[in-house]
């Protein structure tokens, strides 16, 4: 963390204009959060204040260094977030036949964080994943049948996750299908000794070492799901593609 938290205690407009501010001056998931909104208490009048001045500001038109000279502040915003992900490795699809997974690298965050980036781009400002598929729906921004696939995602994960959350007192989300791969896997790197591994080797024996060995049931439930996950994952990418296009029609994949 690089510590890039400026004073929440501002004017609504001053709050609002963070959205605005560069990475390198303040942390990605403070401007992100601050369009997912909603009001629990307090001064609802400064709630609505907030809300009047982002709105106006992620209307802006900006530029960018895509092929699209021009976009508003909201859809570049929403453009990257989906982008971001479908190129980080750490978000790949996974494949049946593999014998571990990271539950929210792979099954939770790609769902979420696509459906947030297609809300921020369509301008709508529902805060819950469900409300933001919902909302897609009704304002045909995506189809009945690709709001299923987030769903049935989602609800996997969901039930997944708190169990492993409950079981093992913490957000453990590295988990493998097979024992005998798993300890294969493992003995030599335990050979090689804390000294003796590599970055990449170290951060895989901590996955190893803290990690669920699933049940044939929940196995079942997570293998399920990645045709769905796949499904999310291709459409995402062409979406990006479709609206990075310089000329012609950008039409809308998830539709």
């Amino acid at each position: 963390m690089r510590g890039l938290a400026p004073k929440l205690i501002r004017t609504p407009y001053n709050m609002a204009d963070l959205v605005e501010w560069s990475e390198d001056n303040i942390e990605g998931h403070i401007s992100g959060g601050l369009q997912e909104h909603r009001f629990l208490f307090g001064t609802k009048q400064l709630h609505d204040d907030f809300k009047t001045d982002l709105n106006v500001i992620l209307a802006k038109t900006c530029w960018t260094l895509s092929s699209r000279l021009t976009i508003t502040r909201g859809k570049r915003m929403g453009l990257k977030v989906i982008k971001d992900l479908v190129t980080d490795p750490r978000f790949t699809a996974p494949a049946r036949s593999d014998e571990s997974f990271h539950v929210k690298e792979q099954f939770y965050r790609p769902p979420q964080f696509i459906a947030k980036g297609l809300a921020w781009f369509y301008g709508i400002d529902a805060v819950s994943t469900a409300d933001q598929l919902t909302q897609l729906v009704a304002t045909n921004h995506m189809s009945p049948t690709a709001a299923n696939n987030f769903k049935a995602v989602m609800s996997a994960m969901a039930k997944l996750r708190f169990k492993l959350h409950l079981d093992r007192e913490g957000e453990k989300d590295f988990v493998y299908t097979n024992l005998a791969s798993r300890n294969a896997e493992l003995a030599p790197l335990q050979t090689k000794g804390v000294g003796g591994r590599s970055e990449a080797e170290k951060e895989r024996f901590n996955r190893l070492t803290a990690g669920t060995l699933m049940t044939p049931a929940e196995v079942k439930d997570l293998l399920d799901v990645i045709p769905n996950l796949t499904y999310i994952m291709t459409k995402a990418r062409q979406f990006v593609t479709e609206k990075e296009k310089l000329l012609g029609k950008r039409g809308n994949p998830f539709v």
